[in-house]
């Protein structure tokens, strides 16, 4: 495993972070975050597309149909691991997002990756049962134990 930041306040582009994945030869790329919006629970999104920034096109289409799985597989796993405190949210594309709908469709992270990629948004912190499961340490535990299942579910596939 490899962190792409060592502290909270770290700045790493999102750019940056996609290259430190396939400068490690990653097997897969797992991009963390939290949500603000209309919704609960957790949702994976992967790129289903190729977009530019910066004169970088990308990912190629064998990324994108291994980020789908990979999305898919890690959606699969988790949802019956974390059902008694977060629901799962379908599956959907870096387009359903602000930023990936802005660029073509893909986020930035997804562009420059090289190897499978998806992000879990995990949680909304705007609601309130969200952002109190997230932020206690039994849920933390939850979502690392539910995260860890899902890339091993992922592994043991290919």
């Amino acid at each position: 495993m490899v962190l792409t930041k060592q502290h909270e306040k770290q700045v790493v582009t999102n750019r940056r972070r996609a290259e430190i994945a396939n400068n490690a030869n990653a097997r897969l790329f797992v991009r963390l975050h939290c949500d603000v919006g209309s919704g609960h629970g957790f949702t994976w999104y992967y790129p289903d597309r190729s977009g530019t920034k910066d004169g970088v096109s990308g990912p190629p289409a064998d990324v994108r149909a291994a980020s789908r799985e990979l999305a898919e597989t890690m959606n699969q796993t988790m949802a019956p691991l974390l059902k008694d405190g977060l629901s799962a949210n379908p599956v959907k594309t870096d387009a359903s997002t602000h930023v990936g709908a802005s660029q073509g469709g893909v986020l930035t992270g997804s562009i420059f990756a090289r190897v499978p990629t998806a992000l879990i948004e995990m949680c909304y912190l705007n609601e309130s049962h969200d952002a109190q499961y997230i932020a206690s340490p039994s849920g933390q535990q939850a979502m690392a134990k539910a995260l860890a299942a899902g890339i091993m579910a992922y592994i043991a596939g290919k």
